[in-house]
C-alpha cells in the first residue's frame, strides 16, 4: 500500500509517472494523493485524509494454469508406516509420526510452456489453494500431508535442501487409504482435473500400504478433453506402483530392472537341505549388493540385509553372470535354533505352502532404494526347487525345475505327471463351445485327478475321482457335456469319439484369451496349512502362451497349439506347433527324415566319434505329404503337391533308413512292433492306394526325447539295397509311401502318410522329370572329390555316400540309366499337375541322350575327361584304389594322346572288379601296352 500508517507516503511507493514493467507475478495496490482533496464523491476518503480509496490489480507474467496444462502423476495415499529412523526425527512437542504423515500428491506442467499456478485449487478428502508458484514445462511440485513428516522421509539430514523436492504446502485433511475422488479446480473456479483413484480391482496393488506410490505411466497420454481425460485417469492399467521405495517426488520414476534377479528359491526342506534364495547377476557389469535387503513379508522389507564381504569391508560385490545363495542360516540371527523364546522380529524362514520373497537395494545415504525384484510361488514339492526358466528370464514364473542348481544355471523344469499337452484358444468363427484344453498323462502309471484344477486363464475343477490312464489324454471345455446336444456339436466338429472324456464346464465368465495368456495345471498340496481352511496348490505344469511370434499361429484360422513332445517345456515357443485340432489324441507325427545307413556320415571313426543315424540324416531332403501342419515356422513346413528332387535320395544303397518322430509316445512303448503302428507300400506313379505292399519289415529303435522338439524317435531301418535280391531289401528307384495307422495304438483319428523317393544316380539336374542319363554322368566326372577334398553330406554327386566323387559314382550312375518309361515318376499328390514355365531358371530342354554302355566313352573317360587340371601333388600314401587313379595327371582327350592313358583305363577297369584290391599296389599289374593274356580276366570292358 502506497500510503503509510498516519497518512503519509510509503517509503516503498512508487510515482505513476508512466507505464509499470514487471518480470514476475505482481500484486499492486494503488491511491491517488492530493493533499487538500475535493469532494468525497471524487473517491477521496470522508475523514479529511488526502489518499483515495485504494485500487488493487493482480498481474500474472505466465499464462495461468488451463484445461489439459497440469496433470496429477504421483499419489502417495497410504505410505509404509514410520521406521525407528524416521520416528527419532519427529519434534519433541507432535506426537508419534503416523503413515498418513508421509502423504503427497505430485502435480506436473505438461502444457509445453510455463504456467502459473497461484490460486489453483486441491479439492476433496485434501484441500489446497497454491500460492505463487510458477511452474516451467516439465517442472514437477508437490502438495504433503505433514512438512516435518515428509522432510523425515525425503530430506537428507532433516532438510530438503539439495534434494530437488519442491513443496508448495500442506493441505488440510487426508487421502483415503481405499481410494477417493480427487478434483483440481483453476484459479477461476474451473475443473482442470476430476477423477477416482481405487486401491482394489485391478489398481497397483503395491502402493496399498506396500511400500510404493501410484505413478502415472505416461503423463503425456492424458486426452486433453474433460472426460477422455478423466476416463483415461481412471484407468488402473495407466497407473503401477513405484519401483522406487516410498515413491520419487519431485522427481521421474525409476523404471523397472533386470539387473538382479531372484533366480532360485528352495521353500519346502527336509534336513540336510535349508531353505535358500539364490540371487543372479543378469549383467555384464559387477553390482554392490551389501546393505540390500531380503524378506518374505510386505509387512517388514527389511528383515535381512545383506552383509558386506569381510575381505571388502563396506561392499559385497556380485560379478556380472554370477550367483549369491542365502539360506536359513542367513535369514535368522539365531541360526537354526528352534527354541521359540530365542527367535528374533527379523527371522524367516519361507513356506511350504507359498510364500513371496522381496528384494529391496539401497540408495547412497543407506536408505531403501528400489525395489529390485518380488517372486510369488504357491506350494511346492519336498525338496524340489522353483526357479526362473530360462535361467535368468524377467518374465518368468518360479517353475518347479528338475533339480537344485543353487550357484549355477537352473536346470530344464520338472515335467509333470500330467500336462497341457493342446490349448485351442481361437476357433474359426465365433463359437467358444469349440474352444478346448487338452491335458495328457505322459508319466507310466495312471493319475488321479480328484483335487487337481486349471487355473490362471480359465478356472475349472477336475471332478473327485477323474482317474487319466497311462499315455491318455482327457478335454477339458467350456460348456457343460451333459447338454447332449453342444457334447455332440463338439464332438462331431473335432471328430471325437465317446471314448474321450469331456470336462467342463470352466468359469462361464471365463474364455480363453485370444491374445495369449498364462494356463496353469495345479494338484491340490496333502497338507493343509495350520490356521487356514483352504488347501495350497502346487504348480504341475504352465503354458504362457501368446497370438504373435514366435509362437505359431493357431489364431482363428482353424488350428489349435499342440505340444510337440510331453517332455518340452510348456512356455517355450519353439515346444509347439500348429496343427489341426485334435482333442482327446495323444499321439502325433511331428516330423519325419530320411537318412543314409551305413553311410560314411553314419559310421563313427576314430576321427568322427559322434557319427551315427542322426548324423546321417539327408539335411536337403523332406517328406512328401498330402497334408501339411503348420509349425510356425515356415522353412520347417513340409512340401506339397507335386514331388521335386528334395523329396528323393539318389542313394546306391536306396531309402535303407527313415526316422519318423512322434509326440505323446506311450511310454512302455519302447520296442514296437512295426506292424502295429505303420503300413508300407511301393510305386511309382499318381495313385498310391494301387501301389503294391512294401512287406520287407524294418529293425525299429525307439528313442525318447530325441527327435525335433524334444519328440519321441522312431529309426526304421531295411538292409541296403541289392539288385540281385529286391524283395528283401530296401525300396529304390521307386516311392515308399509311410503309413502312420490310426488305431488303438497310435491313437490317431485319421492315418499320417508321407512320402519318400529314390532315383540311384540322379542328380536333380532338371525339375521336370528325375530321370539317370548322360548328363547326370557328365555332371558327375565334372565334379569330383577326392579324400582331400571331400563331399558334403548333401553333395549330388556322392551316390554311395562315402564323402567322395569318383570313378565308383560315375559306374554307378551309368548302371542305373533310365528312359522315360523308367524313371523315378514325380508323383503329384495334389490332384491336378503343376506346370513349369519354360523360363524357369532351373528348366533344361532334355537333349540329353542315354549314354551306350558299350561306347569306348566309359567309367574311365569319365573321370579323365574333365576340365580342370589336376595333378597329385600330395606326398602322403593313396589311401585307396581310387586314391591311386588320382596319381595320373588328367586334363581331357583333347590334351592327351589315348596312349598316354592307357595306364589309367587299366585303373578303372581294376575299380569295376568286386575283388578290389586294398593291401597295396603291388597287387595291381600294369604293362604299357594290350593286356596280357592272363590278365584278361580283370579286362572287364573288353577293351585291351
Amino acid at each position: 500500500d502506497p500510503r503509510a500508517p498516519g497518512g503519509g507516503v510509503s517509503g516503498t511507493a512508487i510515482l505513476a509517472t508512466g507505464p509499470i514493467s514487471v518480470d514476475a507475478y505482481t500484486r499492486i495496490t494503488a491511491r491517488v494523493y492530493q493533499a487538500n482533496h475535493g469532494p468525497t464523491n471524487q473517491g477521496y476518503i470522508p475523514t479529511g485524509d488526502d489518499w483515495s480509496a485504494p485500487a488493487v490489480g493482480e498481474y500474472f507474467v505466465n499464462a495461468l494454469v488451463g484445461p489439459a496444462d497440469v496433470v496429477i502423476t504421483e499419489i502417495n495415499y497410504h505410505p509404509l508406516a514410520p521406521t525407528a529412523g524416521e520416528l527419532a526425527t519427529q519434534p519433541l512437542e507432535d506426537p508419534d509420526y503416523e503413515s498418513d504423515d508421509f502423504e503427497f500428491v505430485e502435480l506436473k506442467n505438461v502444457s509445453g510452456h510455463t504456467v502459473n499456478i497461484r490460486g489453483v485449487r486441491f479439492m476433496g478428502g485434501m484441500e489446497f489453494t497454491f500460492g505463487s508458484h510458477v511452474l516451467a514445462d516439465g517442472e514437477l511440485i508437490v502438495v504433503v500431508e505433514d512438512l516435518e513428516g515428509f522432510t523425515a522421509r525425503y530430506g537428507i539430514e532433516g532438510s530438503l535442501e539439495g534434494t530437488g523436492i519442491t513443496v508448495a504446502g500442506a493441505w488440510k485433511g487426508e487421502l483415503d487409504n481405499k481410494g477417493e475422488q480427487l478434483t483440481v479446480l483453476g484459479r477461476d473456479g474451473s475443473t482442470l482435473l476430476d477423477f477416482a483413484y481405487d486401491d482394489g480391482g485391478d489398481w497397483p496393488g503395491r502402493a496399498d500400504g506396500n511400500g510404493s506410490s501410484l505413478e502415472l505411466q505416461d503423463p503425456s497420454a492424458v486426452p486433453s478433453t474433460p472426460l477422455e481425460g478423466t476416463a483415461y485417469l481412471e484407468d488402473p492399467a495407466h497407473w503401477r506402483s513405484s519401483i522406487d521405495v516410498h515413491g520419487s517426488p519431485c522427481a521421474a520414476g525409476s523404471e523397472p530392472s533386470t539387473t538382479v534377479l531372484i533366480n532360485e528359491v528352495l521353500a519346502h526342506s527336509d534336513l540336510p537341505h535349508l531353505d535358500r534364495i539364490e540371487l543372479v547377476n543378469t549383467t555384464q557389469d559387477a553390482i554392490d549388493i551389501a546393505g540390500w535387503y531380503l524378506s518374505d513379508s510386505s509387512a517388514n522389507y527389511f528383515k535381512f540385509a545383506i552383509p558386506p564381504d569381510a575381505a571388502e569391508g563396506t561392499t559385497r560385490w556380485l560379478l556380472g553372470g554370477q550367483y549369491a545363495v542365502f539360506d536359513e542360516r542367513d535369514f535368522n540371527l539365531t541360526g537354526l535354533d528352534a527354541d521359540p523364546s530365542n527367535d528374533d522380529p527379523n527371522d524367516f524362514a519361507l513356506s511350504s505352502f507359498g510364500d513371496d520373497v522381496w528384494l529391496l537395494s539401497v540408495d547412497e545415504q543407506g536408505k531403501p532404494g528400489r525395489f529390485v525384484d518380488r517372486v510369488e510361488f504357491g506350494a511346492t514339492l519336498t525338496n524340489v526347487s522353483v526357479g526362473r526358466l530360462s535361467n535368468g528370464n524377467p518374465d518368468s514364473d518360479l517353475l518347479p525345475l528338475a533339480g537344485m542348481s543353487f550357484g549355477t544355471a537352473n536346470t530344464a523344469h520338472r515335467v509333470g505327471e500330467v500336462i497341457v499337452s493342446e490349448v485351442h484358444y481361437n476357433p474359426a468363427g465365433s463359437d467358444d463351445d469349440r474352444e478346448f484344453i487338452e491335458l495328457y498323462n505322459g508319466s507310466g502309471a495312471s493319475v488321479d485327478l480328484s483335487h487337481w484344477r486349471i487355473a490362471d486363464a480359465v478356472d475349472l475343477e477336475i471332478p473327485e475321482g477323474t482317474t487319466l490312464g497311462m499315455g491318455e489324454a482327457l478335454v477339458l471345455v467350456g460348456f457343460d457335456p451333459e447338454d447332449s446336444a453342444r457334447a455332440a456339436a463338439f464332438r462331431t466338429e473335432h471328430g471325437v469319439g465317446t471314448a474321450v472324456p469331456l470336462i467342463g464346464p470352466w468359469d462361464p465368465e471365463d474364455v480363453v484369451d485370444n491374445g495369449g495368456e498364462k494356463i496353469t495345471l495345479q494338484k491340490r498340496n496333502d497338507e493343509l496349512e495350520p490356521g487356514k481352511t483352504e488347501y495350497a496348490y502346487i504348480t504341475v505344469d504352465q503354458v504362457d502362451f501368446d497370438d504373435d511370434p514366435p509362437w505359431p499361429d493357431a489364431d482363428a484360422n482353424g488350428s489349435s497349439l499342440t505340444r510337440l513332445a510331453p517332455g518340452n517345456f510348456g512356455n517355450d515357443p519353439a515346444g509347439w506347433t500348429a496343427t489341426r485340432p485334435t482333442p482327446g489324441v495323444a499321439f502325433s507325427v511331428v516330423w519325419s527324415h530320411v537318412f543314409y545307413n551305413n553311410s560314411y556320415w553314419d559310421t563313427p571313426t576314430a576321427e568322427n566319434p559322434h557319427f551315427d543315424d542322426d548324423t546321417a540324416i539327408a539335411p536337403d531332403k523332406a517328406a512328401l505329404r498330402r497334408h501339411v501342419p503348420s509349425t510356425g515356422y515356415p522353412e520347417l513346413d513340409l512340401p506339397y503337391g507335386q514331388a521335386t528332387s528334395g523329396n528323393y535320395t539318389n542313394s546306391s544303397r536306396g531309402i535303407n533308413g527313415i526316422m519318423v518322430d512322434v509326440s505323446d509316445l506311450p511310454p512302455a512303448a519302447e520296442v514296437i512292433d512295426p506292424d502295429d503302428y505303420f503300413e508300407f507300400r511301393v510305386g511309382n506313379d499318381d495313385t498310391p492306394t494301387g501301389w503294391m505292399p512294401y512287406t520287407v519289415e524294418p529293425a525299429v529303435d525307439v528313442r525318447t526325447g530325441e527327435g525335433d522338439f524334444y519328440s519321441d524317435r522312431l529309426t526304421l531301418i531295411w538292409p541296403d539295397y541289392d539288385p540281385g535280391s529286391p524283395e528283401t531289401t530296401a525300396v529304390a528307384n521307386g516311392w515308399l509311401q509311410v503309413t502312420v495307422l490310426a488305431n488303438e495304438h497310435t491313437g490317431l483319428v485319421e492315418p499320417e502318410v508321407f512320402y519318400f523317393g529314390n532315383a540311384i544316380g540322379e542328380t536333380g539336374d532338371s525339375i521336370t522329370h528325375a530321370r539317370v542319363d548322360a548328363n547326370d554322368i557328365l555332371q558327375t566326372r565334372n565334379n569330383p572329390h577326392p579324400f582331400f577334398d571331400p563331399a558334403a553330406i548333401n553333395c549330388p554327386y556322392d551316390f554311395n555316400r562315402d564323402a567322395r566323387v569318383d570313378a565308383y559314382d560315375v559306374v554307378i550312375a551309368r548302371n542305373n540309366q533310365t528312359t522315360y518309361s523308367g524313371e523315378l515318376h514325380l508323383i503329384d499328390l495334389s490332384g491336378s499337375k503343376a506346370s513349369v514355365p519354360a523360363t524357369h531358371p532351373a528348366t533344361r530342354l532334355d537333349t540329353a541322350e542315354k549314354a551306350p554302355v558299350d561306347s569306348r566313352t566309359s567309367a574311365h573317360d569319365a573321370v579323365l575327361e574333365r576340365t580342370v587340371q589336376r595333378r597329385w601333388s600330395r606326398s602322403t600314401r593313396p589311401q585307396s584304389t581310387m586314391d591311386w587313379l588320382w596319381q595320373f595327371e588328367s586334363v581331357g582327350l583333347r590334351e592327351r594322346s589315348a596312349r598316354s592313358i592307357e595306364p589309367a583305363e587299366r585303373a578303372v577297369d581294376l575299380l569295376l572288379t568286386a575283388g578290389i584290391p586294398s593291401s597295396g599296389f603291388g597287387e595291381i599289374h600294369v604293362k604299357s601296352g594290350r593286356a596280357e593274356s592272363g590278365m584278361s580276366g580283370h579286362d572287364f570292358r573288353g577293351d585291351g
